[in-house]
């Protein structure tokens, strides 16, 4: 009387399989998406005046390899004027 028929055990989906399934996914997708990113990320961070420019660059050149590769390289060497007029290198970092 205390234990439940095999037809009755197999019917119940298995929580682990239904939900951590999913977070795996979600977990596993948001880690993808930040390394997709990384360019961008690095870009906003050191608060680069064409900050918005690398987004759009990094969401459209990002899928292939080298136009992510190159973004990173030119995050890295990133040259620009400031408000002062000085020329800065590598941006501002926080």
């Amino acid at each position: 009387m205390g234990t439940a028929s095999p037809a009755f055990a197999q019917a119940l989906p298995n929580p682990t399989e239904r939900f951590g399934g999913s977070l795996l996914r979600i977990g596993f997708g948001a880690i993808i998406l930040g390394l997709y990113f990384v360019p961008t990320i690095i870009t906003f961070r050191k608060d680069h005046p064409n900050k918005w420019l690398y987004l759009l660059l990094n969401a459209v050149l990002g899928v292939t390899v080298i136009g992510w590769v190159a973004l990173l390289i030119l995050v890295h060497l990133a040259i620009f004027i400031s408000a002062e007029g000085k020329l800065v290198n590598n941006a501002r970092s926080k």
